[in-house]
């Protein structure tokens, strides 16, 4: 397969806006790929808001765009990084990936809330995992060049909310469990009333989101902390009226449990399309041959328009050297910031207006030049002038003339020659 084609391919990367262009038909395919994973994810989110039970379902759509994701991040190492803008970044693809396995597990979870709310354990552990997913997602969304593009106060503090409200759940739920024991046994209340005031704990480092949210994101959380609170009160007086149990100081770790690994649809994509043969043969071949004419006409001016810019581009770096400008800035990517004096030099550009004025500065300098030029011209002018008729008078006078102002050339002597002095001294 060739690598580029000579066909424009467009698209607008999701995070920025930024129009993104290339010839490059890989990279056309991820971006198609790409596509097919966020209409996966629209399934499931469209599947798991239905009314009935259709969490299974929305959870496999879920890890089929994982999967997806994954298999851009695997085949985008060896294209061209020019070609890509953050949605087929490795870090995007990374935290879309995380995203999508923690909406599989929410799915997971609230299935077994549903179907099996006595399973404290297993509610637990799918709720730890859930908190690991969008933990994971929160740390690629809030480094840069990420999260410049990302709204800090929606998006990324969405993911923290989640990663927190998951792991304060787990901590509820591992509270139920080891009351639930202690029924049995008589033995580990304390440890029960550790892990719901450690479940209280994170709930309240989570009230700093209540004034930036959504109603419908902090509805479930509401709820959460009313029936939190009420555990609360009934393990803690549990404790202190029959079981009498010291409160050890740390809790356990809760174990993780993921759903399920992303599925595949490998054989999907693959599946030759309906009509694939028949098309081939309603084309007749005298049309190919005009697409590959135009094809090769499209090559001829995309190569004038490419040689075009690459002059205008050398004249841009030679305009902004003479001002110890770079010929280009580093990428929102790059690890290095650019040095203060650099910036300070950009100030001062955009304060005398940017390009148009350093343009118009230019001209100005070119302008006077040509006057300095012209004046200077006219001064040897008048000096050669200058110098032929004091030959001339030379010539005709003698060499031991004197003139002062004004000129002989306006036909009058303001002093006599020195040899007509000495004879009047001898008359006298």
């Amino acid at each position: 397969t060739k690598e580029s084609i000579d066909v424009k391919f467009t698209w607008y990367d999701s995070n920025t806006r930024e129009k993104k262009v290339t010839t490059n038909a890989a990279t056309e395919r991820l971006a198609m790929l790409y596509n097919l994973a966020i209409i996966y994810s629209q399934i499931g989110a469209n599947l798991a808001s239905l009314p009935d039970d259709h969490f299974k379902d929305a959870a496999n759509n879920f890890l089929k765009a994982a999967w997806i994701l994954e298999k851009i991040k695997a085949e985008s190492g060896g294209l061209k990084s020019p070609d890509f803008g953050l949605d087929l970044s490795e870090q995007n693809l990374h935290m879309c990936s995380y995203i999508m396995k923690a909406q599989a597990q929410y799915c997971t979870y609230e299935k077994v809330k549903l179907t099996r709310p006595d399973k404290y354990g297993l509610l637990a552990k799918l709720a730890m995992q859930g908190s690991s997913y969008y933990g994971n997602a929160y740390s690629y969304a809030s480094t840069p060049p990420l999260c410049k593009a990302l709204d800090p106060k929606k998006f990324t503090a969405i993911l923290q909310f989640y990663e927190t409200s998951y792991i304060a759940q787990a901590y509820y739920w591992d509270a139920l469990e080891k009351q639930q024991i202690c029924t049995n046994t008589t033995e580990g209340m304390g440890k029960a009333v550790a892990s719901i005031r450690k479940a209280n704990q994170y709930l309240d480092g989570m009230k700093k989101y209540e004034k930036s949210l959504a109603p419908a994101i902090l509805n479930p959380y509401r709820e959460l902390c009313k029936q939190l609170q009420e555990k609360r009160t009934q393990i803690e007086n549990q404790n202190s009226k029959i079981y009498h149990e010291n409160v050890p100081d740390s809790v356990s770790e809760i174990d993780c449990m993921p759903f399920g690994q992303p599925i595949s649809i490998e054989a999907e994509l693959n599946k030759p399309y309906e009509g694939q043969e028949i098309l081939q043969r309603m084309v007749p071949p005298a049309v190919r041959e005009l697409e590959e004419e135009y094809k090769r006409e499209v090559g001829v001016v995309m190569g004038q328009a490419f040689d075009v810019a690459k002059r205008n581009d050398a004249a841009q770096a030679q305009l902004l050297g003479k001002f110890g400008l770079p010929a280009a800035l580093h990428a929102v990517s790059g690890e290095q910031t650019l040095p203060e004096d650099l910036w300070q030099r950009i100030k001062q550009c955009k304060e005398r207006g940017g390009l148009n004025g350093l343009l118009q500065t230019f001209s100005g300098v070119e302008s006077l030049a040509e006057n300095n030029s012209s004046t200077i011209q006219k001064l040897f002018g008048q000096l050669r002038q200058e110098e032929e008729e004091d030959q001339a008078m030379r010539a005709k006078y003698g060499s031991c003339l004197l003139y002062t102002s004004p000129s002989p050339r306006d036909g009058l002597l303001s002093r006599m020659p020195s040899s007509a002095c000495k004879k009047k001294k001898k008359k006298k």
